[in-house]
Formats: structure tokens, sequence, C-alpha cells
């Protein structure tokens, strides 16, 4: 504990809040009345280190401390970012620790307030419901901060917010604890009132450069020294950026899953890191050819590319946690990115100046390209042109494409409102699919998860008359919304998808007219609000009291689990339908790690469209992989394996490649060879069933190889 931190953030505290802070409600004067301003500011504080540009009057009014917080000083939402920031601060000059009792309360409150159980807080956040309830459906991360002047956290409290992630993360990782220590706020404030110049050296390398007008180089780096640049400055990199780090949006997202999953692919995948400096010169010692040099830049500012920097930084610190920081930077090092740096240093006759005009135009250029998002592909799929067209005939707008001007009305739709139509009339998966973010359908037209509703079978009459009853049960949803509160709200917000799907298996899709606009007659004899209120009231029975309803209906396992306790008290059970089981609700159930589950569910959803290829991914899914046993590594293709002790290559099984087909090796490199072949039985049969010691799958008697297959490797 340093004293002299401790006092450097208390007069920053001061300097900042005094003023702006209201302690009246506290009652409390003298040193008290000073300890509850320091905490307070202390949380709005906290939530500086995540939107830096807010004003600190705004900051204090997003202070919810005091008499019933729940444990929840300060509630703030990021529009840019989708960040909810929820903070608890506990300020102590002696630099001690939060008491577990504290964290407990602050942790309870958490899931609380993602279960939409206001009426457990106080008026501060009871006059911001509606604010936070359009936080809690639209953020992308719920960051949980706690702020403390203390250094250590005892292990018990940790143990506490890990639980508290398992909790949020069930079906995505929805949530993120912050610990924001003295080390941290002090290394936070003294960068923010001081200006710290950047000074980076690296190598490049297949570089190249540019000598007018600008002088800059160009080639590729790799992501091992990224993630030092983020891990030693983090967002001072980018402190001339326009969008800085926005967060966990979807790009980066899909950066992370590269990293993870198709690392040889992610020079193709990114458009790369653009970067300004004052001073720029290739090292000497490195000046043998263009394959390799080292490059000395000083007072750099990272103008394009924050989301990847961002990412990369993040996915090595994180993985960081469970490994060696040394390991997971060895793997990264094989993965390059491109970059380009550029010199802002000038020549005026003879006078050298740092050229700052160019330097915002070039920020705001490299940062005014239009996103292209996977929206814009999918407007170029002749299906959905199709619809579209025919639909035009009947006087009914179909917006495919982004446009400002587009909009919804009794006669016209958009691409959005016909995927959450078709997902949820379409069966129980697909409505979870889609409540997890139209991005798993929409992200390539080519795939099964759009194929499955989007194709030649569809209809445009189908399509709108699906849309047309979503429009009806959500209007209902809406009306109870107003009636409800609280956790009965809180199901009606989240779990609004699987609640239309229940209404629509209620109604028949069957019954939906594919060849004819009309919806008259389909919700005969149904109360659709009252059949609502029956199904909220049977989730809230069988829920666990600590389960986040936020994250809940992400999850493929309890969407079916909720299906099962749900239907039988609407339905006879004579007419409850098994809800198939498909591949991803698989995945779900068989893999408990969240990195391997994302990783196997990205390894699925790029393997080739075809049936066969998706037969026998399922074969050994369900038959040759058994959890019990058998361990799973995957970065682009998948590795079978036995559990045991020892290098994995000593417990290699066999090898699942991607590509125009699936293929599985039973070598893989010159250290990896099954443990099948210590059966003479197996080697006999793969010398005389395959050509070259390995399965293409092409065709259904490949799959029959499997079945073979399998059998072996229950006799290890």
């Amino acid at each position: 504990m340093s004293q002299v931190q401790i006092n450097q953030i208390k007069k920053h505290l001061e300097d900042n809040f005094e003023g702006i802070i209201d302690i009246s409600d506290t009652h409390q004067t003298g040193e008290e009345g000073k300890k509850a301003f320091l905490t307070r500011a202390l949380s709005a504080y906290a939530i500086k280190y995540f939107a830096s540009d807010v004003d600190n009057k705004e900051l204090a009014a997003s202070i919810t401390d005091g008499s019933d917080d729940n444990g929840i000083d300060s509630i703030y939402y990021i529009e840019e970012t989708k960040d909810l920031i929820l903070v608890q601060s506990k300020w102590s000059a002696e630099g001690n620790q939060p008491n577990l009792g504290e964290i407990k309360k602050f942790t309870d409150g958490v899931i609380d307030l993602t279960n939409h159980k206001f009426h457990k807080f106080n008026d501060k956040v009871e006059v911001r419901k509606e604010e936070i309830e359009y936080a809690l459906l639209n953020a992308n991360t719920i960051k949980v901060v706690l702020a403390y002047t203390g250094i250590d956290l005892g292990e018990h409290a940790t143990t506490e917010f890990q639980e508290l992630e398992d909790k949020l993360n069930d079906a995505s990782d929805l949530a993120e604890v912050i610990l924001l220590d003295q080390k941290k706020l002090h290394k936070f404030i003294s960068h923010g009132t001081s200006s710290q110049d950047i000074d980076l050296e690296f190598g490049l390398s297949h570089w190249g450069k540019r000598e007018e007008p600008k002088k800059a180089f160009y080639g590729q780096v790799t992501a091992n020294q990224i993630a030092d640049w983020w891990m030693e400055h983090g967002d001072n990199l980018f402190t001339k950026n326009i969008r800085k780090l926005l967060g966990d949006t979807e790009i980066n997202d899909e950066i992370k899953q590269t990293i993870e999953t198709e690392p040889d692919n992610f020079w193709y995948f990114n458009n790369g890191i653009t970067m300004i400096c004052e001073e720029l010169k290739r090292k000497v010692g490195y000046s043998g050819g263009r394959e390799f040099g080292f490059f000395e830049c000083k007072k750099i500012h990272i103008i394009n590319g924050a989301q990847t920097v961002g990412t990369i930084g993040k996915y090595a610190a994180k993985e960081a946690e469970t490994t060696s920081l040394e390991e997971v930077l060895e793997n990264l090092e094989q993965i390059y990115v491109q970059i380009r740096i550029i010199c802002l240093q000038n020549n005026n006759n003879g006078e050298q100046y740092i050229d700052e005009s160019f330097a915002n135009k070039v920020t705001k250029t490299n940062n005014r390209q239009n996103e292209i998002k996977d929206q814009d592909f999918i407007a170029m799929d002749p299906e959905q042109k199709r619809i579209k067209e025919e639909l035009q005939f009947e006087g009914i707008t179909y917006h495919i494409t982004r446009a400002e001007d587009n909009f919804t009305s009794e006669k016209a739709f958009d691409l959005y409102e016909s995927t959450h139509a078709l997902s949820c009339a379409k069966d129980l998966d697909a409505s979870t699919t889609v409540h997890r973010g139209t991005k798993e359908i929409w992200k390539d037209p080519s795939q099964r998860k759009y194929r499955k509703l989007f194709n030649p079978g569809l209809t445009s009459y189908y399509t709108w008359n699906c849309v047309q009853a979503n429009r009806v049960i959500n209007s209902n949803i809406d009306k109870l919304k107003n009636e409800l509160k609280n956790e009965e709200n809180a199901v009606l917000t989240h779990g609004r998808d699987f609640i239309t799907f229940i209404i629509f298996k209620l109604v028949g899709t069957e019954n939906i007219n594919k060849n004819e606009i009309c919806i008259d007659d389909l919700f005969n004899g149904i109360d659709i609000k009252h059949q609502i209120r029956k199904i909220v009231a049977t989730i809230l029975e069988v829920l666990d009291g600590n389960q986040s309803i936020v994250n809940l209906f992400k999850s493929y396992q309890e969407c079916r689990r909720l299906y099962k306790e749900i239907m039988p008290s609407i339905v006879s059970e004579e007419e409850v339908q098994e809800e198939p089981l498909t591949i991803d609700s698989i995945i779900d159930f068989k893999f408990s790690e969240r990195a391997v589950k994302k990783r196997i569910n990205a390894f699925y959803s790029s393997i080739p469209s075809d049936d066969t290829s998706e037969s026998a991914f399922r074969y050994w899914l369900e038959n040759m992989y058994d959890v019990e046993n058998h361990e799973c590594g995957i970065i682009s293709n998948i590795q079978h394996y036995k559990v045991g002790e020892g290098q994995r290559m000593e417990r290699f099984i066999l090898r699942i490649e991607k590509g125009q087909n699936l293929t599985v090796y039973f070598e893989y490199r010159t250290e990896y060879r099954s443990l099948l072949y210590s059966n003479p039985d197996f080697k006999e049969w793969l010398e005389a069933n395959t050509e070259n010691g390995f399965i293409v799958i092409k065709n259904q008697s490949d799959i029959e190889q499997l079945k073979v297959v399998k059998e072996f490797i229950e006799k290890l």
C-alpha cells in the first residue's frame, strides 16, 4: 500500500467532484462525511475509466449509492460502445480491501438488477428504471467494476466474482468483472493528468516504404508485439483515434474468433492498422533486405485499427489468466497483421515541424469509410430479391438493404423483422439463435443457419404472414410489459423470442398460409395475452432464483428445459411435440467449457454446407466423442485426444479438418500419431479401406467408415 498514491487519488477526486456530488442524504459530516463523498466520487470516477470524455456532472448523476442501494453505487450506460457499467466503490484511507460481505452484497445486487428486480433498489434506481431496462436489453457487455483503494483482493472475494461471471456468461460472454485497485486508479489518474508520449520499437516483415509526400513504412507485424503494446499502454495508444476501442462489438467478436479458430487467415481477413508518429526510422542493424526490418517510432498514435489492437491485447490478457503469458505470446507470434506507419515530420526550408493539419486529415479519412455489415451481403441473395419483388406486386414493401429512409408500417417490413419472425416460426433452436443475435444467421448466406430460413422453398406470402403473426404476438407482449413489473417484466423483455416461438407452436405453423396473404383466422380460439401470462408464470416457477434472466434465453439447453416444463401446462401431454435436436443444441449440451464450446461452434459454422458434411460432423459429436474419456483441442481444426497424463501428442486419436470436404486424419505433422495404430486390426483396416491413410467425407459410405473408427476408439 502506498500512502502517497492514496493521497494523490484523494486530491484528484476532490479537484474533480467537490461541489458536484450530493451527500446530504447520508446525514454525515466531518470525517464520516468526507469518506461518504470520496466513496461516491470514486464510483463516479471509475466510470471515467471507460468513458473518459464524459462530463463530471453527468458522472455524478449516475451515482445510486445510499440506503437500499443493493450494493451498486453507480450505474452508467455508454451508448457508443453498448457497455453497461455497474460500480461498487470502497474508499479506505488506509488502503484496506473490501470485506466479503460487501462483495457478496454487490454480486447479489448485480443479479437482482439483471433480473429487473427494481423493488430491491432505492429511489435513485427506480426513477431510472426505463433507462436501465433499455441498457440491459441493448448492452453488448455488462462491466461489473469494483473500485477500491486497496491492492489485494482475498481468495474468497475473487471466487465470488468468478461465480458471478459464470452465472452471467452461461450462454454468452455478457459480463466482465474489472477490479480497479489502487495501482490501476493511480496509473489512470497519472496518465489522465499528464500527456505521456509513447515510443515503440518493433519488427516488420516483408516491409516497404514511401518517401513522398510523407515518409511511411508498411509491412506485417506479429500479433504478440501488438499484445505487448496493449498491455503496456492500453487505451493511450488511441488518443487521436475517433472511435477508440468500442467494447465487445460484433466486429471485435469476429476478430477474436479469427484469432482462436483461423489464425493462419488473420492477415487475409483483417484490414490492419494505421499508425502516425512524429519520428520514424529503420534501425541500421537490420538493413539486409526487405524480408525483415526493425523500426523505431516516437510519439505514436494508432488512428485506425483500434478494434484489432484492443481485441488482440484483451485476448492475450484473458488467455494469460489460465496459461502462461509466454505461451500465449508464442501462439500470437504466428499471426501477422498488416500495418502502415506514417511520419508527420515535415521540412519547410530546412526547418523541421510536425504537420498537425495532415494528422487530423489522415485520422478523419481513415475513420470515415462506411462500415460494411452482414446485412449488406444478405441483400445480394437472390432469395431476398425474389421475395421483395413478389411482394411488390401485392403493394408490400420489403426493405432488405440498409438505408436511412427504411420504415415499417402496415404494408412495410425489413430484414430484421423477417429474420425474427421466420426464426420463431421455425423451431426452438432457431428462435434461440435469433435471440443470440442476427449476426449468427446473417454472417454467411451460404451457411445452414441462414438457408434454414431463407431458401427456394420459402414463399413470399408465408414470409409476410409470419411477420404479421409475429407483430400480433409482440403487440400482446408489449401490452403485458406495461402491466407487469420486475421479474415478470424481465422475462417478457429477454424472453420475447422464446415466448413468440411458444405462441407460434400453439397456433401451428402448418396453419400459416403459404400461397395467400391472410392471417385472419390464425389466432381463432387462442387468448394470446392469457397464454403469455401462463408462460411467464411457469418460467418463473421453474427458475432458479440465482439465474440471470438476461442470458437465460440465449442457452439452447435452458430453452429446451423451459420448453419441456411449459408445454404440458398450456396443452395436453398428448399434444406436446418433441423439438428436433440440432447440432447447435448438441454442442451446447455436450461441452461445458465456454471457450471450447465457442470454438466448436466456429468450426461447425465454417464446415461445408452439404448434408454429408453435416451428418458426418453430427455423427462425430453424438457417437465418437465421449466427454468423460476424451478431450478436444481446436484452433482452426479439431484435435481429438484421450484423457490422461502426458503430452497431447502422446494421447492423439484423430484430427478433423475442414476444406472442400471434411477429412479425418490419423497422423498430424511428424509427432502426432494416433493411438489407434497400437491396434494391428486398425492398421489393417485403414490400409484396406483408404488410399492414403485418411478418410475424406464425400458421401454416405464415408460416414459408414466413421462408424468403424468409432468401434476401434471404444477399444482404446
